[in-house]
C-alpha cells in the first residue's frame, strides 16, 4: 500500500449519474460534471484516432498493392498519390463525426464504453470500404 496522498482532482467513481462528483474536496454542479465526461470522450477519441489512422493506412498500402499486382492497368502514381491525400483528410474529416455524436451522447448522459465502440467499429468499417473503392474504382474505369 502506497503512502502517497489520493490525488485531490480526480473525480469520484459515481459516474452513472451527476451527483456526488468531487474536486479538490468540493462537489461538482451537474454542468461541470457534464463538461468533465464530454473532455473525457474527446480524449478517448484522440486515442482512437491513432488506431483508426493506423487501419487505413493497412488497408491504402494492401489496395494500392493489391491493384499494383493484380490489376492490368497502368497506374498514374501522382493521381493515386494525391487521392489518397485527399481520401485520408477526408477520412480524417468524417472520423470527427464519432467524437461529435459521442459528445452529445455524454453531455446527455447517455454515452458508455458501448455506445463509443460501436460509433468507432461502424465508422471505421465504413470509411474502410470507402478507402478501398476511392482506389480501385478509378482504375476499373481505365
Amino acid at each position: 500500500m502506497s503512502n502517497e496522498p489520493a490525488n485531490p482532482y480526480a473525480p469520484t467513481d459515481n459516474i452513472e449519474n451527476d451527483e456526488g462528483w468531487e474536486l479538490a474536496g468540493q462537489k461538482l454542479d451537474a454542468k461541470n460534471v457534464r463538461l468533465i465526461r464530454v473532455g473525457r470522450t474527446f480524449v478517448t477519441w484522440e486515442k482512437l484516432r491513432l488506431v483508426y489512422n493506423l487501419i487505413l493506412l493497412c488497408v491504402t498500402v494492401l489496395t494500392c498493392g493489391f491493384c499494383v499486382m493484380c490489376l492490368p492497368v497502368s497506374i498514374d502514381e501522382g493521381d493515386l498519390i494525391g487521392r489518397v491525400i485527399v481520401g485520408a483528410l477526408l477520412a480524417n474529416l468524417c472520423f470527427c463525426l464519432g467524437p461529435l455524436i459521442d459528445g452529445y451522447l455524454s453531455w446527455f448522459g447517455w454515452r458508455s464504453t458501448f455506445s463509443t465502440s460501436v460509433l468507432f467499429l461502424f465508422g471505421t468499417l465504413l470509411s474502410i470500404v470507402l478507402a478501398a473503392l476511392s482506389i480501385i474504382s478509378p482504375m476499373m474505369h481505365v
